[in-house]
């Protein structure tokens, strides 16, 4: 029996980890954050809705929010906001790796656990 990656459900917590783990990413798959076809975004749809043709009459954020089971705004936030990503790590912009993305969302979802805790 194979062993499972821990990517078959599509969530935040399994693409951060996916992002830091490039043996995983689907084949032909290349990291270029200027392109939402080849950042986190692309990686999503690449990862989870391979061969489908994304629906984006809602923009990237629309389609990839309900795959990982977060609104529009959250994604929009985490994936779209780019000088907020930018002003984040003061590099360049070319120079943002999926590892950046990741620690974005890791953030994200420590502030995310934080409150449910806090509404417990």
């Amino acid at each position: 029996m194979l062993a499972k990656s821990g990517y078959e459900q599509p969530s935040l917590r399994a693409l951060s980890n996916l992002l830091r783990d490039r043996g995983n990413w689907p084949e032909g798959f290349h990291w270029d954050f200027h392109s939402c076809p080849s950042c986190a975004l692309g990686l999503t749809h690449a990862k989870w809705r391979n061969g489908e043709q994304p629906q984006l009459d809602n923009g990237w954020d629309g389609y990839i929010g309900p795959i990982l089971g977060i609104t529009k705004e959250q994604a929009y936030t985490l994936f779209m906001c780019r000088p907020q990503v930018q002003a984040t790590f003061a590099d360049a912009y070319i120079t943002i790796q999926p590892e950046h993305i990741a620690d974005v969302i890791d953030k994200f979802l420590a502030t995310e656990d934080a409150v449910a805790e806090a509404l417990v």
